[in-house]
């Protein structure tokens, strides 16, 4: 662009000074003009073409100035990303700080909500002492306001208002959170404690009468008992399901959060190579009380189903009096001395069976042939129940004892392995700067986490072999008895 103006500009210059110079029309070959015409002519190119340079200068300077603007657009443009990143990170921060204030907000009324259930119950105890209740007769309040409770998930001791050597009403859930009868049957059962819930018959007393309630047409009782024995299923039922979702995702993150961290930790000596695999083992322990957790509600669920379907009763001595009896009776009642419950009483009566002789195979096979044998005059019905209802009460006392037991278990694990991080008086230093804590010690720690876990696979296998004890006695009169009387 400038080139051709400067061309232009040149080219009038020249035809100019021709014009300037020729003398005759003819020679300068232009229409005839006076000089100054030609000069003012001249001047109105000039002019014209400076005005051409102004558009150009301005021109250039806004493609200058476009650029500029570009460069500076673009350096905003990644200042801009840049600092969005920064707010990003920012911002997920704050979200992540807020839903942590909100969880421990929550936490907060939730702990909040249980004090002042606490307070509220204590009101209402504290209202029965004043009462005067017959069992509180025997307590003076200095000594009820002296004794001690060991609240395990409080992790120490603490001076209680109230004597817990009494069973106070607590729904059926213990102290430690740990569910043992659904609060509708501990209110059917005249607040039957969890305590007391662990006692021996009873439960079953209490699961014996709420049958007796649903036998009849109208009952006195303020309680619906058919929907009581509901919404007791459906609660151990809950329960089961819940332990088996934390249980799924425990595992799920049982290899990060234990197996990664040991296998990755430090080991240059050898208290640090125990320490690693104690912890290992506590995580493998509590993995295997969760599942404990699992099968004892399970196993209570499963005598609970019994008790509706079969409503088992106390049956009366006349009742009693003309069922068939083995000739012979064994040394015990099917329950061994040390209080082992291997068969029914009523079986053992049956087939002339005691613990010891129940544990032969062949004994065993020919009481099922006796019990499948008896006749309706000789009591089939009442032998029936009375065994499954023997069965279903001791499993089920096994199964609320075993509940309460693992949802101890954190504490008793503490408990049990922590005298592991005490050395004997005189033990050196380790070298890391703790005090106390030697090989020995840790070596101390794990065996009795060993034999700890052991007790717990123990308590797994007899809350598991006793689902199958149920089982297996309810498939011998359902189909095996059944059966039999077919075939004949």
């Amino acid at each position: 662009m400038k080139k051709e103006i400067k061309n232009i500009v040149l080219r009038a210059i020249l035809v100019a000074f021709f014009c300037v110079q020729l003398p005759t029309v003819s020679h300068a070959q232009i229409p005839a003009i006076d000089n100054w015409s030609l000069i003012k002519t001249i001047k109105q190119w000039f002019t014209q073409i400076q005005q051409s340079q102004t558009v150009i200068n301005a021109m250039i300077t806004v493609q200058k100035t476009a650029a500029a603007i570009g460069t500076a657009a673009a350096t905003v443009q990644e200042y801009i990303i840049k600092n969005k990143e920064k707010a990003e990170a920012i911002i997920k921060k704050v979200n992540e700080y807020r839903a942590r204030a909100e969880e421990y907000a929550q936490m907060y009324a939730e702990y909040k909500a249980k004090i002042e259930e606490g307070v509220e119950k204590a009101e209402k105890i504290k209202g029965k002492f004043d009462q005067g209740l017959d069992v509180l007769d025997q307590y003076t309040y200095n000594d009820i306001a002296e004794s001690k409770m060991y609240a395990s998930t409080i992790k120490h001791q603490d001076n209680m208002a109230f004597a817990m050597a009494l069973s106070l009403p607590d729904g059926g859930t213990d102290v430690n959170g740990t569910f043992i009868i659904p609060k509708q049957l501990s209110m059917f059962c005249d607040n039957l404690s969890s305590k007391d819930a662990l006692k021996e018959d009873a439960v079953n007393e209490c699961l014996v009468r709420l049958n007796e309630e649903r036998r009849k047409e109208q009952s006195l009782n303020p309680y619906d008992a058919p929907k009581v024995m509901r919404d007791t299923m459906v609660s151990f039922a809950s329960v089961m399901v819940a332990d088996s979702i934390k249980l799924v995702n425990d595992a799920e993150g049982f290899e990060k959060n234990f197996v990664e961290p040991v296998q990755y930790a430090p080991d240059t000596n050898k208290t640090d190579t125990y320490a690693n695999i104690i912890e290992l083992a506590k995580g493998i322990d509590l993995q295997m009380n969760t599942l404990l957790k699992i099968y004892s509600t399970k196993l209570a669920l499963k005598t609970i189903i019994n008790y509706q379907n079969y409503m088992f009763r106390n049956f009366t001595e006349e009742e009693l009096a003309n069922l068939k009896v083995a000739d012979s009776i064994g040394k015990d009642d099917g329950t061994s001395a040390d209080g082992i419950f291997i068969i029914p009483r009523r079986m053992a009566l049956t087939c002339g069976l005691d613990s010891e002789t129940a544990l032969d195979l062949a004994k065993l096979d020919k009481c099922k042939t006796t019990l499948a044998n008896i006749t309706e005059e000789e009591g089939f019905n009442v032998i029936r129940d009375e065994i499954l209802h023997q069965l279903n009460k001791n499993k089920l006392e096994v199964a609320l004892n075993l509940k309460s037991q693992a949802g101890d278990y954190e504490d008793i694990q503490t408990e049990v392995v922590n005298g592991g991080f005490k050395a004997k008086e005189g033990s050196p230093a380790m070298p890391e700067g703790k005090p106390g804590v030697d090989v020995r010690s840790l070596q101390g720690q794990l065996i009795r986490l060993s034999a700890q876990t052991a007790k717990n696979s123990l308590r797994q296998i007899e809350a598991y072999t006793g689902s199958l004890d149920l089982d297996n006695m309810i498939n011998f009169y359902q189909y095996d008895i059944t059966n039999r009387k077919n075939k004949s």
